[in-house]
């Protein structure tokens, strides 16, 4: 009987468990309360998100669709998030502390001038301090960090 139950064991760890796919996978407690949620939202990012105890998004993981990592945690029952990221496209990282919609609020980082950057944004997510530039694009920054920043 032992070697029956290796045997079947063998063949479906072999056969079924090669690959696991999934649209969304959800973590939940013993209460049947989701605690950890990994998907592809749709603006195509990749998120691990994890919730407290009353189903609030307070810390996530993820990447873009373009390949841009990102970290956030939210505070004080979803007012406000605090945002890590590096941007391989604006050649750039930077902590973003965001409002309650997303938006950015107060941007610290490093521009791809190798210069500190430092911006401080409206209640709508509007540059009001400084106005960015990209080193070689003639690029402004704040149309390229638009939604950036959102969890959503």
């Amino acid at each position: 009987m032992k070697l029956i139950c290796s045997f079947l064991s063998f063949l479906f760890n072999k056969f079924c468990f090669n690959t696991l796919r999934a649209k969304r996978i959800v973590l939940e407690d013993e209460h049947g309360t989701a605690k950890a949620e990994l998907k592809v939202d749709s603006c195509g990012n990749t998120t691990l998100h994890f919730m407290d105890d009353k189903n609030q998004n307070r810390l996530y993981i993820g990447i873009t669709p373009e390949g841009t990592p990102r970290i956030g945690l939210s505070y004080a029952e979803g007012k406000g998030s605090i945002q890590l990221e590096a941007n391989d496209r604006l050649n750039s990282s930077a902590i973003v502390f965001c409002g309650p919609d997303g938006k950015p609020q107060i941007l610290l980082g490093i521009a791809n001038t190798g210069l500190p950057a430092f911006g401080l944004y409206d209640g709508d997510g509007k540059l009001l301090y400084p106005n960015f530039q990209n080193k070689d694009t003639g690029l402004l920054l704040e149309p390229n960090t638009k939604g950036l920043y959102s969890q959503n």
